[in-house]
């Protein structure tokens, strides 16, 4: 009789042999090439949940997990019962983007509705119902979205409630004095409870710290409920947040966004599923990269004496310390704020002529926003968000670290879901208000969004050929 620890032997050589044979019978020679596979379809899982943000970063860099070597323009990970395709290149991305009929994302968000947001069988078959057609719900979703949150009295009227909230929150601090914080923790509760307001009104359901401390429970747990891990096992936390979650935004029936609630009801989905759409439809997209994106924000200007100066200067520029006669006609109150508009001057042709020249750059190489149709229609709202707050904490205190020196810190623990890296140590900030004057912020509307994005940018995407 064969022992117990050959026969354990025998079983997971068999195994593998089984796995690996699956693995290249199922796998087309069309298809990108498939990497990370020591152990078949485990590996990628193990690697992506352990190296978190920095696993398809490792790949690009010549560093794997089974350390062969790649660089490569595209490539396949291959995991139970589903694949991905990882794409590097450039120009592999606009062709996706321009086959989004064929190459859909709406697919993909069908299969993790179920997955992330919890909902009810029903619910799911009225989102995954004709991904590709128009007309459907996921189809129909981002002309919702976009129209939502383009330039106008909508856009304006969440940023103007979330500056407010911004401006009067550090207004309360200088009466505090000179003040220790960790800088993470303040600027992502700020953010949360700004971004919060400007979205879901006065009722504000992330006023409650149980709440607040939910979503931060919740949200590193994402890629669990992405890959269906089961997460009640290995993300058992997490679970237990999106529930309470759940259950606090459909108990406090805050002012959600009306569209949101719009397009639900067209389609016949009940309120109490618009909740859990909410969680991740919602909240995830509202919060997870402009809370880190405003920390990063905050965190380069304050450590590089070069840029905070500069930006400091540049604020101050266009801020009136005196009424002022301007060319002897124009008054300009104390207090505001001049904007001298880029755009403007260099497209004047009194100055540039009929043709003024544009300045050389690839529009389309920046993909912070996403792009085609997945392009992130919230992009106006967060870029507002995070330029008003750094402006503000620029303006009325001067923040200085504890000991004195800027370390990097790390950011290896970041889970894969975040677009942007997750500090790992916080960093003890000595805030001390610059002068007891009283700053009054005021918010006047535009009818054109920033060009942040190729998309925003009227001609830019035929002139590169797209």
């Amino acid at each position: 009789m064969p022992s117990t620890f050959v026969l354990a032997v025998g079983v997971v050589a068999a195994t593998y042999i089984f796995l690996l044979s699956l693995l290249y019978l199922t796998q087309d020679a069309k298809e990108p090439p498939s990497i990370c596979n020591t152990i078949p379809f485990i590996t990628p899982i193990w690697e992506m949940t352990s190296k978190g943000v920095y696993f398809h970063h490792m790949m690009r860099q010549d560093i794997s997990c089974i350390q062969d070597k790649y660089n490569l323009p595209i490539y396949t990970l291959r995991m139970p019962g589903s694949r991905i395709y990882v794409i590097n290149l450039t120009s592999l991305i606009t062709s996706v983007q321009s086959q989004f009929q064929v190459l859909s994302f709406t697919a993909i968000e069908a299969n993790l509705a179920a997955n992330v947001f919890g909902i009810s069988r029903a619910t799911n078959e009225i989102i995954g119902s004709n991904v590709n057609k128009d007309g459907s719900y996921l189809m129909s979703f981002p002309k919702y979205m976009h129209s939502a949150l383009g330039a106008g009295p909508g856009l304006d009227a969440m940023n103007r409630r979330s500056i407010q909230v911004i401006s009067e929150s550090l207004y309360r601090w200088p009466k505090e004095g000179t003040t220790t914080i960790k800088l993470f923790e303040w600027v992502r509760h700020e953010l949360l409870l700004a971004s919060t307001d400007g979205v879901y009104g006065h009722k504000k359901p992330f006023r409650d710290p149980a709440m607040e401390k939910a979503w931060y429970t919740f949200e590193p747990s994402l890629m669990m409920f992405v890959l269906n891990l089961l997460p009640r096992v290995f993300a058992k936390e997490g679970f237990k947040a999106r529930e309470y979650k759940v259950k606090g935004s459909y108990e406090q029936r805050s002012d959600l966004i009306k569209t949101r609630v719009k397009i639900n009801n067209d389609f016949g989905i009940p309120l109490k599923e618009t909740a859990r759409i909410e969680l991740g439809g919602g909240s995830q997209a509202i919060l997870s990269n402009t809370l880190l994106g405003t920390f990063w924000m905050i965190y380069h200007i304050l450590s590089n004496p070069t840029v905070l100066k500069d930006v400091k200067a540049e604020i101050y520029k266009g801020v009136l310390m005196d009424d002022h006669l301007l060319d002897g006609k124009y008054l300009l109150k104390r207090g505001s704020t001049i904007m001298m508009p880029a755009m403007v001057q260099h497209t004047d042709p009194a100055i540039w002529g009929d043709s003024p020249g544009a300045k050389r750059t690839n529009p389309v190489a920046f993909h912070g926003f996403g792009g085609g149709t997945t392009l992130c229609p919230g992009r106006h709202f967060a870029s507002t968000e995070i330029l008003m707050f750094a402006a503000l904490v620029v303006l009325r205190f001067d923040l200085q670290l504890m000991d004195g020196k800027w370390v990097a810190s790390r950011t290896d623990k970041s889970p894969l879901v975040s677009a942007l890296p997750i500090p790992y140590e916080d960093i003890s900030i000595v805030m001390c208000p610059t002068s007891d004057r009283m700053w009054n912020v005021s918010f006047s509307g535009y009818n054109q969004g920033m060009e942040i994005v190729a998309e925003d940018i009227e001609d830019a995407t035929l002139t590169q050929g797209n």
